[in-house]
């Protein structure tokens, strides 16, 4: 309850944004969502760091790390296949140095 939106579909890890005058904030995409065999994962670094994008299960058990890199503040993408994920509830989770945001993958049978 502490980290999900108003409608419930999406968590917010601990990434402190850009400040209120900065158009640049740390955040994660999943498009589209629901997922069928193929989505993207675009992300927006506010501050550089290294980064890592993480899938789990439902149940939090961590499944894959897609990702790691060390970036500088900008936007970036990650074309991720789900082909040989069931279909369910998974969090995808991008973390920059020692924060992070979780946004949940719907995965749907095609």
């Amino acid at each position: 309850s502490c980290c999900a939106d108003r409608s419930g579909s999406e968590q917010r890890g601990s990434i402190p944004g850009a400040g209120a005058g900065e158009a640049l904030r740390t955040d994660l995409f999943i498009v589209p969502n629901p997922v069928a065999d193929h989505t993207q994962l675009r992300y927006t670094v506010a501050t550089p760091g290294r980064t890592r994008l993480e899938v789990s299960d439902a149940s939090g058990k961590r499944l894959e790390v897609l990702e790691e890199a060390v970036r500088e503040a900008g936007a970036y993408t990650h074309d991720w296949t789900t082909t040989d994920l069931a279909p369910g509830t998974y969090h995808v989770t991008l973390y920059l140095n020692d924060s992070f945001v979780v946004k949940k993958a719907v995965k749907v049978a095609r």
